[in-house]
């Protein structure tokens, strides 16, 4: 099974990577997940490596694997290397294996394939125009913000092409008292309260804390508002983790996790 996620919004592609990720964990309690990176290598006469990594890991099993799941982050434009062809058309149809492929650009055509059945394939534009501006309105309504025709219009002036500036923005807004975005708020007043149970606290209050907030909250915009109260070694942290969310080694959820685990 193959699941092919490109396109230059890399906030929305990132984000349905970690929703498909967080899927398909609930649904195989013993799922294996490699991580691989074609820009790990120097040049493309390197790259078959990567490929080689890639097999290496779906071939040994443990006794422990339900699935094992690759995820592979592949270079610009030429997107893979002609020689994975027949590799990648043969783990289509694989049943004990899966494998995310991600990327900014379309693919060519010798790998138009990846765009038809059995692969599953979604495609990350960037937004403009009426589709944007109704992205920004339901970003701000799960924040808990309602912002003005006036101020969505500003947000999407200043921000057009840069997805994650414009969701650190909308973040800074949920948290911030300034009035020129946003006409009203209806953020639940102990959505701060619990954000500062995780900045501050600690042992079990913060584990439980924690629990609730996952239930109730996106994990993303309760990293993205976490990470605005922290300092010091945590803000080292914090960032060390939003580099990773960022490569695709590690989701929000778990981050948080390790975050609230190790304070």
């Amino acid at each position: 099974m193959i699941v092919f996620l490109y396109g230059p919004d890399s906030y929305r592609r990132s984000r349905n990577e970690s929703a498909l990720l967080a899927k398909y964990r609930t649904e195989h309690s013993a799922l294996s997940i490699g991580y691989f990176d074609a820009y790990d290598y120097k040049d493309e006469e390197n790259e078959s490596a990567a490929w080689d990594a890639v097999r290496d890991f779906v071939k040994n099993r443990s006794l422990f694997d339900d699935k094992k799941l690759a995820v592979f982050r592949a270079r610009e434009e030429k997107v893979f290397i002609k020689e994975e062809i027949k590799f990648l058309k043969d783990f289509s149809t694989r049943k004990d294996a899966m494998l995310f492929l991600s990327t900014n650009s379309a693919p060519l055509q010798p790998f138009a394939f990846l765009l038809t059945a059995p692969i599953q394939s979604y495609e990350f534009k960037e937004l403009s125009g009426i589709p944007l501006r109704n992205f920004v309105q339901g970003e701000a309504r799960r924040r808990g913000l309602v912002i003005s025709e006036q101020g969505r219009a500003r947000l999407v002036a200043e921000y057009r092409g840069d997805t994650w500036g414009l969701m650190t923005e909308m973040d800074r807004l949920a948290l911030s008292s300034a009035r020129d975005f946003v006409s009203s708020r209806v953020t639940p007043e102990d959505f701060i309260g619990t954000v500062k149970k995780l900045a501050y606290g600690h042992g079990g209050s913060a584990i439980s804390a924690l629990e609730r907030a996952l239930h109730n909250e996106d994990s993303a915009r309760l990293f993205n508002v976490l990470t605005g109260f922290v300092s010091g070694e945590k803000k080292r942290l914090m960032a060390d983790y939003d580099a990773k969310i960022k490569f695709g080694t590690l989701d929000y959820e778990s981050a948080l996790t390790d975050f609230v685990l190790s304070s």
